[in-house]
């Protein structure tokens, strides 16, 4: 309940940041990485990176962020491109795989974000046919 709303709440997906390196990267001897282990490294990285884009220039103060703003420029740099940059779980999905990269999971705070939506409960049903489509939980990436 929220405030005299009465909301049904269903879970959407839960989001995961990883690091996308070269596979010759030295990062690529750890299986998952902290902020604090990156902080000053220079990132390729999308201007449109939405919630990522505060939380990765927040716990990586000391970084560079080279900024694109074409996810297609930004795809294509990355292809012939040994700059390290950020993929999620999701964005993995529709736009960045690339055999010549490693992906390493971020752990730590503010690595991954549970995604929700709400509407009013008397509207469920309105809804139902869409919240039974929608996936929970998307997979992780893994390296081949």
């Amino acid at each position: 309940k929220h405030d005299d709303l009465d909301l049904y709440c269903k879970e959407l997906c839960t989001e995961h940041l990883y690091v996308s390196v070269s596979k010759d990267h030295p990062a690529t001897r750890f299986t998952s990485l902290t902020y604090k282990q990156m902080n000053g490294t220079t990132f390729l990285m999308s201007d449109t990176i939405g919630i990522w884009k505060n939380v990765v220039e927040t716990e990586m103060p000391d970084s560079k962020y080279l900024l694109q703003d074409s996810i297609d420029a930004l795809s294509q740099i990355v292809i012939y491109s040994t700059i390290p940059s950020f993929v999620s779980n999701i964005s993995y999905k529709y736009a960045h795989q690339n055999e010549n990269r490693t992906y390493i999971p971020f752990t730590g705070n503010n690595t991954s974000f549970t995604f929700y939506l709400y509407c009013l409960r008397e509207k469920k049903d309105m809804f139902e046919s869409l919240f039974s489509k929608l996936p929970v939980n998307m997979p992780e990436i893994t390296n081949s």
